[in-house]
């Protein structure tokens, strides 16, 4: 539990260099290109004064840029930390995705970055999200594909995600790539070119491309009326 608060902090202040223009290692760099599309998809796929869900809120980087951005959201998170989450907004409740603690039919779009894959049921999860969402509201999948990893207990393909949706009454809109795993001789090479804008546009191309090989990537449904 203490790990998982530092992990909290460390983001926050991570978010907080983000913002000030400190960001300075390959891996930051790649995180904060992947936010900005992230971030992108959602305000178009939302208006303001719209009232959003956020589902595996972390430390509430997402929500903040929302609040920011005129939109009305509510974050959701399995653990909650007071002193770390009033660093980047102020609308978390303690709650997990398959037992969303609200009426149906609530908000108008609903979110999740890299986090269907930490859930018990991610079917119960894309059930719940459909009650709570109105008739042609958005929900908003960021996740990690084709990817093994021990740490988490799914791993998931597009087809895997794309039939989560399909059970759950959904319409999928759009893929939308963001990057793809390229092996490097050396890590030394990988922190090189990853910080380079122009390697990341690159690689978003590739995936484009090669969507089936893809690792990182936005699903965008619609509830179905």
């Amino acid at each position: 539990m203490e790990e998982w608060y530092r992990n909290q902090e460390e983001y926050a202040d991570w978010a907080k260099g983000l913002e000030e223009g400190k960001i300075s290692s390959c891996m930051e760099n790649l995180w904060a290109y992947k936010e900005k599309i992230y971030n992108e998809t959602i305000v178009k796929y939302s208006i303001k004064g719209a009232k959003g869900l956020e589902i595996g809120s972390g430390a509430g980087r997402t929500c903040k840029f929302l609040k920011e951005n005129k939109r009305f959201v509510i974050g959701i998170d399995p653990i909650t930390h007071k002193n770390v989450y009033n660093l980047v907004t102020d609308s978390l409740l303690s709650a997990v995705g398959e037992n969303l603690p609200f009426k149906s039919n609530s908000f108008y779009f609903v979110i999740t970055k890299a986090s269907l894959d930490h859930a018990i049921s991610p079917q119960m999860v894309f059930y719940e999200v459909n009650r709570v969402l109105k008739n042609s509201g958005y929900f908003i999948v960021c996740q990690n594909v084709n990817i093994k990893d021990d740490d988490h207990p799914h791993t998931f393909e597009i087809k895997t995600i794309k039939e989560l949706g399909n059970q759950s009454n959904f319409k999928l809109l759009r893929i939308i790539p963001i990057h793809i795993r390229i092996p490097f001789p050396s890590w030394r090479i990988r922190v090189t070119i990853v910080k380079s804008k122009l390697y990341l546009k690159i690689n978003r191309l590739l995936a484009t491309l090669l969507l089936k090989y893809s690792h990182h990537l936005i699903f965008v449904f619609e509830k179905n009326q």
